[in-house]
């Protein structure tokens, strides 16, 4: 096609990035729309936690985590469930589940409250507006380009602001962890002539809550050792309305990047 003559590498990444964001909100959209249909949350108590591990013969762990066994009620009828835990509970102690019928997992715990439905349409109009830049640019030329953009960061702006809002709004209180050990994952396999194997590590991080001691497996990898040594301490939180432990909260970075995106988005608007 004619319109997609002439065009720079630049361009052709946007529309690549574009279709990246555009995946993204629908894959939110869809799992938004599924849980309204299907999902359910109430309240359990934890009967039983088994701790799973497993070392490979260095002596790496290669496998940790928990295996729950929870009570709840649902439709006036009481039901147990086994759920797969990064994070361990203590026994008769409560936590919030989701029963996501029709999904990949009956029951799985529910770590704190999703993002309302209109972040996902904004991903979506963030992503079209990305890929059809190119297109745009070639027709209408800097100008149409410049607005484009613009209201692309506005978008981007108001994403990043309603994340930073809705995690600052958790009842959390912060506890101090320290890594107790972590879990070695290897990708790929060794003697490759193109690809070599990416090694990634897990904390395991140990925290103490009402006077228990309790472990969460980090769910954020480092692909060195020295970035995460045992005994190092590092800082979580605590949700007290979904009773679980959570990594990251009302992160800063967010607001930061919204407050930039959204002075590029003024700026651009100013030039028009």
């Amino acid at each position: 096609m004619e319109i997609f003559q002439n065009l720079s590498i630049e361009l052709v990444s946007f529309v690549v990035f574009g279709a990246v964001i555009f995946v993204t909100g629908t894959t939110k959209l869809r799992e938004h729309l599924r849980f309204k249909k299907c999902g359910t949350i109430c309240e359990a108590t934890v009967l039983q936690c088994n701790h799973v591990s497993q070392n490979d013969k260095q002596g790496n762990l290669i496998q940790n985590y928990y295996e729950l066994r929870v009570g709840y009620e649902e439709n006036g009828h009481k039901k147990q469930a086994n759920i797969k835990s990064l994070q361990e509970y203590g026994q008769e102690t409560s936590l919030i589940i989701v029963i996501n019928k029709g999904g990949k997992e009956d029951v799985e715990v529910c770590e704190g409250p999703g993002q309302p439905m209109y972040t996902a349409w904004i991903l979506i109009a963030a992503g079209i507006l990305t890929t059809l830049l190119p297109v745009i640019k070639n027709d209408y030329g800097m100008t149409g380009s410049f607005l484009i953009l613009s209201i692309l960061f506005l978008l981007l702006s108001l994403y990043f602001m309603r994340s930073y809002l809705g995690d600052k709004k958790r009842k959390i209180i912060p506890v101090e962890a320290e890594i107790t050990d972590l879990l070695y994952w290897k990708k790929g396999k060794e003697g490759g002539k193109l690809i070599k194997p990416v090694i990634s590590y897990y904390p395991i991080l140990m925290y103490e809550h009402n006077g228990a001691k309790y472990h969460i497996r980090s769910k954020y990898n480092y692909t060195s050792q020295s970035a995460c040594r045992t005994g190092n301490k590092k800082m979580i939180y605590y949700d007290e309305e979904y009773k679980c432990a959570v990594e990251q909260c009302g992160r800063r970075y967010m607001l930061i990047w919204s407050i930039v995106f959204f002075l590029i988005a003024v700026s651009g608007l100013v030039s028009l």
